[in-house]
Order: C-alpha cells, then sequence, then structure tokens
C-alpha cells in the first residue's frame, strides 16, 4: 500500500508502480526552520538562507513520510549531507529550490530507496558531456533525456551508496530508459555495488515542472546479494 502526502495547496500525483509499499510527503521549500526538532538543529547555525531553507524543507517532508508510516515524533538527523532514518527505515530526501520531497519504507519492504528531482531542461547538451556516457547520449528516449538520465544517475546513487558504501561518479553508473516511464542501471564495470545496482528499478515522473526519479532496491534482492 502506498501513503500519500501533499503540503501547501501541491497537486496531488500518484507514484509510476504500485508495489512495495512506500510513503512519500511533497512541499513547498520555505524556511521551515521552527518546525526542526532539536536533533535536527545541529549545524543550522552556520548555513546561509538558501541552504536553510533547503535543508528544512527535507526535514519537513522526510517526518510528515515517517508519519504516514505510522512514526512520529521521529527525528532525521544527518551525518555528512546524508539523511540518517529511524531503525528500520529506508529512505531518501530531495529538492529543488521549489520543491522537497521525501520518500520512505520499511526495510522488511525495501531495502534502498533513492529520489531525485530536477527542474525540467536543466541538462543542457554542454553538460551531458560531462555527466552522461556517449552511449547514453546516442539513446534518447525523450525530448528532455539528459535531465532525467541525470536524475536517474542521482537517484541509483542515492538508493546504493547506503547499503555498500561505495562513491560512485556518474561516468561509474549506465541507465537504460524505456519511454514507458522505467529505467534500469548498472556499473560501467565490475565492482561492489554491481549486483545491488542489477536487483533495482527505477521510474520517471513529471512533478511541477520536475523530473521526478525514483530507484528501488527490493528487500528481497538485496538480502539474496548478501547472504
Amino acid at each position: 500500500m502506498r501513503h500519500l502526502g501533499f503540503l501547501d495547496g501541491l497537486e496531488p500525483f500518484e507514484l509510476p508502480f504500485s508495489e512495495p509499499a512506500v510513503a512519500l510527503a511533497c512541499g513547498r521549500v520555505d524556511d521551515h526552520a521552527r518546525e526542526l526538532l532539536a536533533a535536527e538543529r545541529t549545524g543550522l547555525d552556520r548555513m546561509g538562507d538558501v541552504r536553510r531553507r533547503e535543508y528544512s524543507s527535507g526535514r519537513r517532508v522526510a517526518r510528515q513520510a515517517l508519519e504516514l508510516l505510522g512514526i512520529r515524533d521521529e527525528a532525521v538527523t544527518t551525518h555528512g549531507r546524508m539523511p540518517v532514518w529511524p531503525s528500520g527505515i529506508a529512505g531518501s530526501i530531495t529538492h529543488s529550490r521549489m520543491l522537497a520531497l521525501a520518500m520512505v519504507a520499511r526495510k522488511r519492504d525495501v531495502a534502498g530507496i533513492g529520489v531525485d528531482l530536477e527542474v525540467e531542461l536543466r541538462v543542457t547538451e554542454q553538460l551531458s558531456r560531462r555527466v552522461l556516457l556517449d552511449r547514453e547520449r546516442e539513446r534518447p528516449v525523450d525530448a528532455d533525456w539528459r535531465t532525467m538520465l541525470f536524475a536517474a544517475k542521482e537517484a541509483v546513487y542515492k538508493a546504493v551508496n547506503p547499503l555498500v558504501g561505495e562513491y560512485l561518479e556518474f561516468g561509474d553508473v549506465e541507465i537504460s530508459a524505456s519511454g514507458a516511464g522505467g529505467f534500469r542501471a548498472a556499473t560501467t564495470r565490475l565492482r561492489e555495488s554491481t549486483t545491488v545496482m542489477q536487483t533495482g528499478k527505477g521510474y520517471f515522473r513529471r512533478v511541477e515542472g520536475h523530473w521526478l526519479c525514483v530507484f528501488l532496491v527490493p528487500a528481497a534482492g538485496f538480502e539474496a546479494d548478501q547472504s
């Protein structure tokens, strides 16, 4: 079952998949620092205005998503720039300058989640030469395929890195997208994250002038890889 929460007058939207069970919350970016829990305020006084808005908006939707799973008043702290979720929870946060979104699930259902929001047409031809493989650039699947693939790589990294701990650059991940709104990911050479990444599946959809990319690593696939 999916649990969806939309804040600040956002038009509700459906996710492009039915399983597994996840919770999603999405809202507009603003200064929500007053809503942060004490444990989430570490480093807040060193943030500039833009970062403060983005960070506080991300934590706001993260806790809203957790509430949709029945988990209340649990702080989502930070290790480096990565969110630290309550025990037994997989999750991911993303934001643009306008929207913040979080998706969470119980680890018994999903091993890893990665989400990314990118403004449509963000990735230019010049930028695509830095972030996409030549063979990715040769097989467009949409008029804005450069941005879609960039967002997909970000989502893949967010899902896989917490599981494996391996740093991945853009050139380490190859995205194979379909016009049906789905994608798969693979490493460009054998590495620690190869098998875990191959068990995952990704999804695209448009949300208020953005591309939302979701990459999910199923619990069963990850457990099999670890056995």
